[in-house]
């Protein structure tokens, strides 16, 4: 499987509807306002990034390394599955 590294990609508005980003580094990456409904985030690294906005119903957050006490929050309340242990 391929790891794909965005360090600090700004995708913004972006739409990843349904997405397969499974052990993808994204560190600082502003997904805010973007749709992430149902991507698969399963080991991925997650460090610094910013969800604000974002429709995150149905993302996968297995294994999710680098989230706060606060994303996983708000990821919970807005329908994100599988978020570690708050």
């Amino acid at each position: 499987m391929s790891i794909y590294k965005y360090h600090n990609a700004d995708l913004k508005l972006a739409s990843l509807f349904n997405a397969n980003l499974e052990e993808a580094v994204l560190n600082g990456a502003n997904l805010s306002d973007s749709d992430l409904r149902h991507v698969n985030f399963t080991n991925t690294q997650l460090e610094l990034v910013n969800f604000s906005g974002s429709r995150v119903k149905g993302a996968l957050f297995t294994d999710a390394i680098g989230l706060t006490l606060q994303q996983k929050q708000w990821l919970k309340k807005n329908g994100a599955l599988n978020i570690s242990d708050l």
